[in-house]
């Protein structure tokens, strides 16, 4: 007979079936002595008992049910939303957050035009809408790029100048950085103009900027233009003309962020599209790829990385560091060695008595203090890649590690399609073999061939004639793939090829 309720072996509910019974045959007792003998108490549906057990029992059976979902709310392997929270946050687990991706764009239009915070931005290649964080005011003080005409004719013997500073520098004070300058001619134009004030600023500070010239609209005129440009959009600039020209145009720089959490990757000229109008700015791009975010940790993977890794308490060093390295915002993976030897190791290759971090994400800042919080005294970090990690007292220190080589899968599949096969078959099984790249491609670990059936077979409709894979195109392989310690299998779309 079965024990409903909290038992030694756990806790067993009652479902709608069971409460229906355990109902009827109360009522047996109950209303037992107001039938004749031999007969007995009609809690069939059509009886007006059997009615008002079918009325009040589904809510009992949620009562069970909610007594179930509390009970699972202190099981590590059943609790989900806030209850897994709740529990995985006591050993020092805490949920990854939601992480909107940013990009650094650059806005163009008419100095001094005041684009409001909130103005959206499309991105091509994933279709999301980004957003500016403030008020942004276009201006030549704040730069990577202006364009600049003369206001009249060319003065003869006037010098053309143009002078730019880094913003901001070390000691608070202006220092120019550069003056360009040209002298006109008497049988000089606009264009002799511009033109000799550009070669003079590639002559002489070629390794900083680029200097062109062209022609543009300013009050129903065209005009000669000068536009000079920042080499490597590092540094925003101040840039001032003499009273003879102005500033037809600038770019300034802004990180955006995207509206909607989640990991979207934007890469170089893709942000170009302005959505929110407004007089004056004309243009959007961005000459850096995106800063990846990441969607809220679900709680399959939560779970996955609660069990796999040891709290912040733990007395296992590795386990320790690993834990705090993947709680790390965008830390997709994280793999620790450690050489105990009093001789060099040689895969990886590491000193005597040394620690050796490989992260995938994550800031290099948050990654060094985690190093720091969790390596042992006198143990050396490892690695080609540096952040600064502080102490209790606020002293710095240099803490080394690296990031794993990414290595390329490319996959071949060969399929035959049958009645069911979705319109967006391919997109979907290239999707699924993404998803269950991420999911399971970590630092170090190889590919298994066979494992790829899993996510390939997810879409329903086909069949599977031949699957290669390897890594470089036209992967011919139907082995597992060895990663080394430093490696990470990667898969995305472009390295798919799916013929059907």
């Amino acid at each position: 007979m079965t024990t409903f309720g909290m038992s030694p072996t756990g806790f067993t509910p009652k479902q709608l079936p069971d409460v229906i019974s355990t109902l009827q045959a109360n009522a047996q007792t109950v209303f037992g002595d107001l039938v004749q003998l031999g007969d007995t108490v009609d809690t069939s549906s059509d009886s007006l008992l059997g009615r008002l057990i079918a009325l009040v029992s589904p809510s009992i059976a949620d009562l069970w049910s909610v007594a179930q979902s509390v009970n699972d709310s202190f099981n590590p392997y059943a609790a989900t939303g806030i209850a897994e929270d709740n529990l995985f946050t006591i050993a020092g687990v805490t949920r990854k957050p939601a992480i909107a991706s940013t990009v650094d764009v650059l806005l163009g239009g008419i100095p001094g035009t005041l684009i409001p915070a909130g103005s959206l931005v499309h991105a091509t290649v994933t279709s999301q809408d980004y957003a500016t964080p403030a008020d942004i005011t276009l201006s030549p003080a704040l730069a990577e790029q202006v364009s600049v005409y003369l206001l009249g004719a060319p003065v003869t013997g006037h010098v053309y100048t143009i002078s730019f500073y880094p913003n901001p520098t070390s000691s608070g004070v202006p220092v120019t950085l550069a003056n360009i300058t040209y002298t006109a001619l008497s049988t000089d134009t606009a264009f002799n103009v511009v033109t000799g004030l550009a070669a003079n600023c590639n002559s002489l500070y070629s390794s900083q900027f680029r200097a062109t010239v062209g022609t543009a609209q300013q009050g129903g005129n065209s005009v000669n233009t000068l536009s000079i440009e920042s080499s490597n959009y590092s540094t925003t600039y101040t840039f001032t003309a003499d009273s003879t020209m102005a500033f037809l145009s600038c770019q300034t720089p802004v990180t955006v962020q995207c509206v909607a959490t989640g990991p979207y990757s934007d890469p170089i000229g893709s942000l170009t599209q302005i959505k929110t109008p407004v007089y004056g700015w004309s243009s959007v791009n961005n000459v850096f790829a995106g800063v990846v975010g990441q969607a809220l940790e679900d709680d399959v993977t939560y779970r996955n990385r609660f069990l796999s890794s040891a709290s912040g308490s733990s007395s296992n060093m590795i386990d320790s560091l690993t834990a705090a390295l993947l709680a790390i915002p965008n830390v997709s993976s994280a793999k620790v060695y450690e050489n105990t030897a009093d001789t060099p190791s040689v895969s990886p290759a590491m000193p005597p008595h040394s620690m050796y971090a490989i992260v995938t994400g994550g800031a290099s800042s948050a990654i060094a203090q985690a190093i720091w919080d969790n390596h042992p005294a006198g143990i050396a970090t490892v690695g080609s890649l540096t952040g600064t990690a502080y102490d209790l007292a606020g002293n710095p220190h240099t803490m080394y590690y690296d990031t794993p080589v990414a290595v390329p899968i490319y996959i071949s599949l060969n399929i035959t399609l049958l009645p069911g096969f979705p319109t967006t078959g391919n997109a979907d099984i290239e999707a699924a073999l993404v998803a269950w790249g991420t999911a399971n491609l970590t630092v170090g670990t190889v590919v298994q061939y066979s494992r790829l059936f899993t996510p390939i077979n997810s879409v329903p409709g086909f069949y599977v004639n031949s699957l290669t894979i390897g890594t470089t195109a036209s992967p011919t392989g139907t082995v597992n793939i060895p990663i080394a310690y430093n490696q990470m299998g990667v898969i995305s779309t472009a390295n798919i090829t799916i013929i059907s």
